[in-house]
């Protein structure tokens, strides 16, 4: 009667074991299948994280963003105008020469007078400064100017010489990261819309000429508040 007792006893202990492993064995898959799925939605935030990132950065939303330490206003004789930011601690030469000139009135009936590629050239030839040309802050130059190559920004235009820059500059109307680092990117339009506006009332021939340029009337300075 006691061995039967003890028989009973063993096959409930071995009973309650089986049954122990196998709600380990659950428990372990069940955990396994947590983990599984946890790893599937993190490298799914992850891929989220990183394609989002990826459309903020080709939209340009982390482009470096140059502080203005200047401003101007643009008149037209056509009626449009536009406010422009300077950017003197990426290119302090390139815009103390462009306020010297403002502020000699050197631009004042000068034109914005061809529209190639993207880029619409305004003020006197590259060549009209002689010996008075300057170098500029580029590449070439050794410089490291930052400001990236976007719609608006204003560059100054030169020959094929790296020091001869001087009355003629030349505003993007488009994004060109091909001119990155190869010009003196002094300042920036803020006005898009403006700068569409003129760029549409532009009659421009085969070679780039604008049949109808129109003149610059004034360029002022005024403080950022003031615009």
């Amino acid at each position: 009667m006691a061995q039967k007792k003890k028989n009973a006893n063993y096959s409930s202990e071995k009973k309650a074991a089986k049954t122990a492993e196998r709600e380990a064995a659950k428990a372990k898959e069940k955990r396994d299948k947590n983990i599984k799925i946890a790893a599937y939605l993190a490298a799914g935030v992850a891929a989220f994280v990183a394609v989002l990132f990826g459309i903020m950065a080709l939209c340009g939303v982390f482009s470096y963003s140059p502080e203005a330490t200047n401003h101007a206003s643009v008149m037209l004789d056509n009626g449009y105008s536009f406010h422009i930011e300077l950017y003197g601690h990426e290119a302090p030469e390139t815009v103390e020469h462009f306020m010297e000139l403002c502020e000699e009135g050197y631009f004042d009936g000068k034109s914005l007078h061809t529209l190639i590629d993207g880029m619409l050239y305004g003020g006197s030839v590259v060549k009209d400064g002689g010996e008075n040309g300057i170098k500029g802050e580029f590449t070439a130059n050794g410089h490291e100017n930052k400001v990236p190559m976007k719609k608006g920004v204003i560059a100054l235009a030169r020959g094929d010489e790296n020091d001869s820059g001087y009355g003629q500059f030349f505003i993007l109307t488009k994004n060109n990261s091909d001119l990155e680092g190869k010009y003196a990117a002094f300042g920036k339009i803020t006005d898009l819309d403006v700068l569409k506006k003129v760029v549409e009332s532009l009659e421009v021939s085969s070679d780039g000429t604008v049949e109808n340029a129109p003149r610059i009337s004034s360029i002022s300075f005024h403080d950022a508040h003031e615009h």
